[in-house]
């Protein structure tokens, strides 16, 4: 399983013996909390925010216990061979500098799977519309859609969906607030 560290709190047993507290996000969005006993104590300097590591579970009774754990290294792109050259032209055209990587962050996993939970919250309360508009709420719910069949990994392609008639906005004298 791999982790993204959000946070990490030292704790104690009810019998005293130390323990570290990982919360972070996994590959696939998920918030998980898990805790890194002083058996993996010499691996605990690995423990820091917005450190990915991978972790190795074993289960036990009701609970999945970390048996290992190791940091993923971030790949660098490989850096490309210079020419070498004995004169430089100074009238020949220099390229743009390369754009940075997008940014992402751990967060980015949590605030997807935030706004997922609350678009179906508001899909199980019919509000979507009424929020959105239905337009807005239309695209959302393709999104929503989208969203679940691919973190389920549920291969469609989109024809066995309902499709969405026509819009029409809503009157304002229907929302119910």
């Amino acid at each position: 399983m791999l982790v993204t560290i959000t946070k990490v709190e030292q704790n104690f047993t009810k019998n005293g013996a130390e323990y570290q507290k990982v919360t972070g996000v996994t590959d696939s969005g998920q918030e998980t909390t898990k805790s890194i006993f002083d058996n993996l104590k010499d691996k605990w300097p690995l423990l820091q925010e917005h450190a990915t590591l991978e972790l190795k579970l074993e289960k036990k009774g009701q609970f999945w216990n970390v048996i290992g754990l190791n940091k993923v290294l971030q790949q660098e792109p490989p850096i490309e061979a210079m020419e070498e050259t004995s004169a430089v032209n100074p009238d020949a055209p220099h390229p743009p500098p390369p754009l940075p990587a997008p940014a992402r962050s751990y967060s980015d996993g949590a605030a997807i799977g935030m706004v997922t939970n609350r678009i179906g919250a508001h899909i199980d309360n019919n509000t979507l519309e009424i929020v959105f508009g239905k337009k807005i709420g239309a695209e959302l719910m393709t999104w929503y859609r989208g969203q679940i069949l691919g973190i389920s990994r549920i291969p469609f392609d989109g024809k066995d969906l309902p499709k969405f008639g026509k819009m029409e906005p809503i009157d304002p004298e229907d929302i119910p607030f």
